[in-house]
């Protein structure tokens, strides 16, 4: 009884202690470099969390933005012949796609490379046949296009807008489509060669499909290339592209095993690999920031600990634990980290969420556009803020602030009393 009387009553003196010590230390005036140093650190870890969050989120953007617009010109998962160039039961594949309720869409493709060639004026292309129907649920493609000039998609080619200024020809005009090596024949290979009116013109917004893809019905482009009903792959768009490896399984559970099913991810892996090292590599550099304000962190608290030697001499003699110094000193490596964190979140949350408007303001003072959308996936900067991240980053910052305040705890509670007394 009397022994957990006393450990109680000596656990209140080391608390009492510590809040005396904790007031007497921050009672006492800093001076101006080492409140300065405090400030910078406080607002340093603030800038770094700020920019690591709206640079993951312009980032992940971009990339959301990419996967989007990638995915609806070629779809979530394409369909192949595994060993032959063309699909000729093609129809028993659109039939057992179709009932699947994740698939929004599965359109026949047949697809070959090809030269476009007006005058003098000569292009590689990709002449990519669908059908009416495919094309009508391509929403991709014909969401800018009137129904009229849907309907005039027979026998004919559709163009994109940057094809028709480099071709230099528009709705109505014809153009020579060369396809050599099309055909092996006893004599060797043979090109087919044949001239098509052109019946519409069509703007996806994306850069590289504009220049590259040149549309042909299903059946003009089969007779043109001498084949029977047999396509190249099938597209398939999903409601959600979360659900491509299921529905992947699915469509290989009803169909033979002579098919090869690829997502977007599969057939554009380079490209989100490289968008996956630079958002690494921005992050990582943007980190440094961070790591900055914590050396600021390490140097504020140790000028603070060799200032405040005589006082925690005195806090010591008169009661003071070590434990009560170190958690003095590790309570503002905490704060710093803590409020630091916290208004880079902030910071880094309403810049990111409103950061087309900045970006319109800047451009507006500055008199012209920052990103081209000729070249760009989007004229304005994407953002797609995940939470995950935001929490990783905060997490970490706040990590880092604590690690700092570590070492000049731990001077700062070792500091002997007698020694500097006596000088």
């Amino acid at each position: 009884m009397y022994t957990e009387i006393i450990l109680y009553a000596i656990k209140c003196h080391q608390m009492y202690s510590f809040f005396v010590a904790k007031r007497y230390i921050w009672s006492k005036k800093d001076s101006g470099f080492t409140s300065l140093a405090t400030w910078l650190s406080f607002f340093g870890i603030a800038i770094g969390v700020a920019a690591l969050i709206i640079v993951t989120s312009v980032m992940n953007g971009f990339k959301v933005e990419l996967l989007n617009k990638y995915s609806m010109a070629r779809g979530h998962i394409v369909v192949k012949s595994s060993r032959k160039n063309h699909i000729t039961n093609y129809k028993n594949i659109l039939k057992s796609t179709n009932n699947i309720q994740e698939v929004v869409y599965a359109i026949p493709i047949l697809e070959t490379e090809a030269l476009v060639i007006k005058d003098k004026v000569t292009r590689g292309i990709v002449v990519c046949g669908m059908d009416k129907a495919g094309l009508i649920d391509k929403k991709f493609i014909s969401g800018g296009l009137d129904n009229i000039v849907i309907d005039n998609f027979k026998d004919c080619v559709f163009i994109s807008a940057r094809m028709s200024n480099i071709l230099n020809v528009g709705v109505g005009d014809e153009v020579t489509l060369f396809v050599p090596n099309a055909k092996n024949t006893p004599l060797g290979p043979m090109p087919f060669e044949d001239v098509f009116r052109v019946g519409g013109v069509f703007d996806t917004g994306l850069y590289e499909y504009d220049c590259h893809y040149v549309l042909m019905p299903l059946d003009t482009l089969q007779n043109f290339l001498d084949l029977d009903d047999e396509i190249s792959s099938v597209e398939i768009l999903l409601k959600n592209s979360k659900n491509v490896n299921s529905v992947g399984k699915e469509i290989a559970n009803h169909n033979n095993d002579y098919l090869k099913i690829m997502s977007f991810s599969h057939e554009n892996n380079g490209m989100l690999q490289v968008l996956r090292v630079q958002k690494n590599i921005l992050s990582l550099i943007l980190f440094i920031i961070i790591l900055v304000a914590a050396f600021n962190i390490i140097s504020s608290l140790t000028m603070l600990s060799n200032s405040k030697n005589k006082d925690i001499a005195i806090l010591r003699t008169i009661g003071a634990t070590r434990l009560s110094v170190l958690s003095i000193f590790l309570m503002i490596g905490c704060m710093i980290g803590f409020g630091g964190t916290f208004l880079g979140i902030v910071l880094g949350v309403v810049i990111g969420r409103n950061i087309s408007d900045i970006q319109a303001y800047i451009e507006g003072l500055l008199g012209y556009e920052i990103f081209d959308d000729s070249y760009f996936i989007s004229s304005r900067l994407p953002c797609a803020l995940e939470y995950s991240t935001v929490v990783q980053i905060s997490i970490a910052a706040i990590v880092i602030c604590i690690l700092a305040a570590i070492y000049p705890a731990i001077k700062s509670s070792h500091v002997d009393p007698v020694k500097v007394l006596k000088s």
